[in-house]
């Protein structure tokens, strides 16, 4: 895969309420193959933590922006709260909607059924969240208001998952086609949790087994214009052949965001690092380590 080639996410830092409107007029007119959307809950900055990042990607994908993928903590949600929340986005989005799931703890709801954060419990987690994003197949989506039914519960896959931490029984309400499932990322994991999709990593961390390697480059520690973004993005292709793509972090501003989203957008439209096709689900956009079951 030629560096031109590999596909670009840019990474964008949590959005205040003020800036959400303008930073969202930028994003949908991004030429990129995915944004990813970070969540400010936990900030020392009480503004940061106003949006969340699965409200954002809804109103993105409303402006007919690129693909999303949300930031959560599992110390925030409930996995099938959240499992919910992000295959609604990929349903309307075609599949072009992933999750970058960070461990954070256990969440209040589960804590409050007695259990407790374990070794595993964010493998756990994200066994719960894959499982239960195949809970409903398309195929078993009936919407019969003339005789009630739903669904076809014979074709329902219920997780009955039964874990150290986890409980989750039931399926999901929301339908999803095998191949408009959400991808499941994480960051930086050193032992890639079963069912992780991708995992975000450095130009020199070696590469994860079994799962896309997603190459993130600062583009702070780029410079400051096109031709330092574009060196720092080649370099990173060059030193990571077998990157499946290629993550640009923009640096969080005290003051406005959007011009500073702005400015790095047009660093990448402008060394010639777009994006052809946005509507490709996401699967398809790390087609060769993503496989969904």
């Amino acid at each position: 895969m030629s560096p031109a080639a590999i596909p670009l996410l840019l990474d964008v830092p949590p959005v205040r309420p003020t800036d959400a409107r303008s930073v969202l007029d930028v994003l949908a007119r991004a030429d990129v193959a995915a944004v990813l959307l970070r969540d400010g809950a936990g900030s020392p900055d009480p503004a940061v933590g106003g949006v969340d990042p699965s409200v954002l990607a809804g109103r993105l994908t409303a402006l007919g922006g690129p693909s999303v993928v949300v930031e959560a903590s599992t110390g925030h949600h409930a996995p099938y709260n959240l499992a919910r929340r992000v295959q609604s986005l990929a349903r309307i989005t075609g599949g072009r909607a992933g999750l970058l799931l960070r461990p954070g703890g256990i969440d209040p709801l589960t804590r409050a059924s007695g259990a407790v954060d374990g070794p595993g419990s964010f493998a756990e987690y994200v066994a719960v969240v894959r499982a239960l994003w195949s809970s409903f197949p398309a195929e078993a989506l009936v919407g019969d208001a003339a005789s009630g039914t739903f669904a076809d519960v014979g074709l329902l896959v219920p997780p009955a998952f039964e874990g150290a931490t986890y409980r989750v029984a039931g399926a999901l309400n929301v339908p999803a086609a095998a191949d408009e499932q959400p991808v499941l990322l994480v960051e930086g994991a050193r032992a890639v949790p079963t069912g992780a999709h991708g995992v975000l990593v450095g130009p020199d961390d070696a590469s994860p087994e079994g799962a896309a390697r997603l190459v993130v480059v600062s583009a702070r520690a780029a410079g400051h214009g096109p031709d330092g973004l574009l060196d720092a993005v080649l370099a990173a292709a060059e030193q990571s052949g077998d990157a499946d793509a290629l993550v640009v972090r923009v640096p969080a501003s005290p003051d406005s965001l959007a011009p500073v989203v702005d400015h790095w957008l047009a660093a990448l439209h402008g060394a010639g690092l777009v994006t052809a096709d946005r509507d490709a689900p996401l699967h398809v956009t790390l087609a060769r380590k993503v496989v969904h079951a």
